[in-house]
């Protein structure tokens, strides 16, 4: 029975055997995000674990935009560190620290894409690159932590991605997709703003 299970991950970690999809609980409808103003942006939230499974807890970090008619002429962005349900930080910039943070946004210029379909379409063609050469192209496996939800939704584009680990898949394929390159480009942003160890991937 051990065999058998060994057997089954390395198989579905090749590729051979393709995981069920699944639909993570929807997070923006939890109380806790009545307390946050304006819209978001971008989140980063874990929906699962290797140990203790699926959470119906909300754990994650949220950029949001308040660009209401209060602050209409000059947006501002709030981060908010969730835990357990309960906002546990907020880190808010001033309107100039916004706009600067805004327009740098606007200027890496991400656009929607499916991400596991980059990833698969990059490994295709890596792959092959790699046979050329005589040699071999093997992406990140993953094999424990973390499963999380990433949303962006900004400047007309709109992406959502979950994924285990999906740091360790963004950091490695950006060297190989100018797609997943912005969306790390983005990543590093939110992490100068509040800290990629804070974010947890």
């Amino acid at each position: 029975m051990k065999f058998l299970s060994m057997l089954l991950a390395a198989l579905i970690l090749s590729g051979c055997v393709s995981t069920p999809s699944r639909t993570p609980p929807p997070a923006f409808g939890a109380p806790v995000f009545s307390q946050m103003s304006g819209q978001p942006i971008f989140s980063i939230r874990m929906t699962q674990d290797a140990f203790d499974g699926p959470t119906d807890k909300v754990f994650g970090h949220f950029l949001y935009i308040d660009d209401s008619e209060h602050h209409a002429v000059h947006p501002t962005v709030t981060f908010y560190e969730v835990r357990n349900g309960k906002i546990t930080d907020v880190v808010g910039g001033g309107s100039g620290e916004s706009e600067q943070f805004l327009n740098r946004l606007r200027s890496i210029g991400l656009e929607s894409f499916d991400f596991n379909a980059e990833i698969d379409e990059t490994n295709i063609r890596e792959s092959k690159k790699a046979a050329m050469d005589g040699t071999r192209f093997i992406g990140p496996l993953v094999m424990d932590g973390a499963e999380h939800e990433i949303t962006y939704s900004f400047d007309g584009a709109s992406l959502s991605i979950l994924a285990w680990n999906p740091g360790y898949s963004i950091d490695f394929y950006a060297k190989y997709s100018p797609k997943i390159a912005k969306l790390k480009a983005v990543l590093d942003l939110v992490s100068e703003f509040y800290g990629r160890g804070r974010i947890g991937i």
